[in-house]
């Protein structure tokens, strides 16, 4: 059937409505007319496949990746840059209004990349019958690939040194995963390399051949199947150093390369510089951050506040914010190793908050949201609650549950930290009431 595209789900399909029905196709443009089949039936939508594009929208333009659609890697190459901003705002915006339902401000306008190509800093590979590359959309199969244009000209030159060094070996080793992160310097990196087998002396007397290479981890892990997440297995070998220096806020900050950070340095500065417009801080607000990792945002913005707290279960990652905030000359920085909720509601956190009550509070939850750490948030009364999401909908649900409690959603706004993605990062600023 032919279908005229109204508008982009979160996700990345486009959206039809052909006699009222609800048909989602992937790489389509709002605007696009096309011929589609159906695929599935779902309780109140359709999935379909694009067949051929017979009238072309004029938000379209080429992808610049021939595996583009057949790898998923990426989801909107076909649409033009500021076309995708533009959707992504207006979907962040739709799934605040629809899942939260709360009275929701119109975001500001988008803080696009500089580099909408070639920014990612760090990336997952997987290895399988000869082929290096990312799964294809929707499956565990393995897209070859010789490089990409979202990576890092010096990651796309490592996934090649690797392939070369490895490829001998992969066969009867069962590689199957290889994770390489770059530092600031480029010319710097780190690798995790996951294999079936056990024989990680070859494997790493192969990678020791790559230059530049500060440090890697061998690992005997199983191979990720359909239905089964990635499992971390047993440490076969360790060479070098795996820790990576980055720059945000004037900082120099070391990690872990295993650790979380964001895909790219450029944006990370942005996204930074925004919570911290947000948060607003004075020099005489206690500031405690919730999930707050290698100190990507306590450290940068404890300069405008007399004490700053941050809360992160990973134990690398606490040891590394307070090495940073050492090097930095930041004393009035404390960093505690504990889950959100139980630090909030624990001795620790009572004891540290009971005279110090936080008049920020800075959020930066996983994919799956705060939840109950939002209700907990909450009861501390703060001015001001600074979120920072990867999830419009676990957002929204999230913005109820503090407007239950008497916030309100003031500012909102999308730096897009993946471009050519379906992916939305927003900064959110919650006031009280």
């Amino acid at each position: 059937m032919e279908v005229r595209i109204e508008s982009l789900a979160y996700g990345g399909d486009g959206i039809a409505r052909p006699g009222g029905a609800v048909v989602f196709v992937p790489y389509t443009a709002p605007g696009d007319r096309a011929v589609v089949e159906v695929t599935a039936e779902k309780k109140g939508y359709r999935r379909a496949r694009l067949i051929e594009i017979t009238d072309p929208s004029p938000l379209r333009t080429a992808p610049r990746c021939p595996l583009f659609s057949r790898c998923g890697g990426c989801h909107l190459q076909h649409m033009a840059y500021q076309a995708q901003l533009r959707w992504k705002s207006a979907i962040l915006e739709e799934t605040l209004r629809r899942i939260g339902r709360i009275d929701c401000p119109r975001p500001e306008p988008p803080v696009g990349a500089g580099h909408p190509f070639h920014y990612r800093r760090k990336a997952r590979f997987h290895i399988e019958a000869g082929k290096w590359g990312f799964f294809a959309p929707g499956s565990h199969d393995v897209v070859d690939m010789e490089s990409c244009p979202l990576l890092h000209p010096a990651l796309n030159s490592l996934l090649g040194t690797f392939r070369t060094v490895l490829a001998p070996l992969a066969p009867d080793s069962g590689l199957h995963t290889l994770e390489i992160a770059l530092a600031a310097d480029p010319a710097v990196s780190a690798a995790l390399v996951r294999m079936e087998g056990r024989n990680g002396q070859a494997v790493s007397d192969a990678v020791e051949c790559v230059p530049g290479l500060r440090g890697f981890e061998v690992w005997s892990a199983p191979r990720r199947r359909r239905g089964r997440g990635a499992q971390r297995g047993r440490r076969l070998e360790r060479r070098g150093e795996l820790t990576l220096e980055s720059r945000v806020g004037g900082l120099a900050l070391r990690r872990p390369a295993g650790s979380f950070a964001q895909a790219g340095d450029e944006q990370n500065e942005r996204l930074v510089g925004l919570a911290a417009a947000y948060a607003a801080l004075t020099g005489s607000e206690v500031l405690v951050d919730l999930y707050c990792g290698c100190g990507n945002f306590t450290l940068p913005l404890s300069a405008g506040a007399s004490e700053a707290a941050g809360i992160e279960r990973d134990g690398a990652a606490v040891r590394a914010a307070v090495k940073n905030a050492r090097r930095a000359g930041l004393s009035a920085v404390r960093f505690f190793r504990a889950d959100a909720l139980r630090w909030l509601r624990g001795e620790e956190g009572t004891k540290l908050l009971e005279n110090r009550k936080p008049r920020v509070v800075l959020l930066d939850p996983p994919r799956t949201g705060c939840g109950v750490v939002a209700e907990a948030v909450a009861e501390l009364a703060p001015e001001r609650i600074v979120y920072i999401s990867c999830s419009p909908p676990t957002l929204a649900r999230d913005a109820a549950i503090l407007a239950d409690r008497g916030y309100r959603l003031e500012r909102v706004r999308m730096v897009d930290m993946f471009p050519q993605t379906y992916h939305i990062e927003a900064v959110a600023l919650f006031q009280r009431r």
